[in-house]
């Protein structure tokens, strides 16, 4: 007998990225509020590179001592791509829901073939 397939995982990868897309062209339509957030991207890009240069170049002081361990790095280079995403929403944000909605479509498609639907 064979088996019948009643219904797949849903594909969500290009729905949610033009949702995505959709949220970020309501937010740059308005000038405003796109101002603000390249301010405050730039501002956080700025402080994660100056963190970045204390930890190089002066590492004695406190602040350059408190960076040297505990992934400080990492949360810096994070800072430095949530600043990315402030200044440009409508290019980075689009890609980076597409990227986190395949690594659940995959999941969905892995119950799908386990349960059989």
């Amino acid at each position: 007998m064979e088996s019948v397939r009643i219904a797949a995982a849903p594909r969500i990868v290009q729905p949610i990225g033009d949702g995505v897309a959709r949220l970020c062209g309501y937010i740059t339509g308005n000038s405003a509020l796109a101002t603000l957030l390249i301010i405050i991207g730039a501002l956080v890009i700025v402080v994660c590179a100056g963190l970045l240069v204390l930890r190089k170049w002066w590492p004695t002081t406190t602040i350059g001592q408190a960076l040297q361990g505990n992934g400080a790095v990492g949360w810096c280079c994070a800072g430095l791509l949530f600043g990315l995403m402030l200044i440009l929403p409508a290019q980075i944000l689009p890609f980076v829901a597409k990227v986190l909605a395949t690594l659940f479509q995959v999941v969905l498609d892995i119950f799908s073939a386990i349960f059989g639907i």
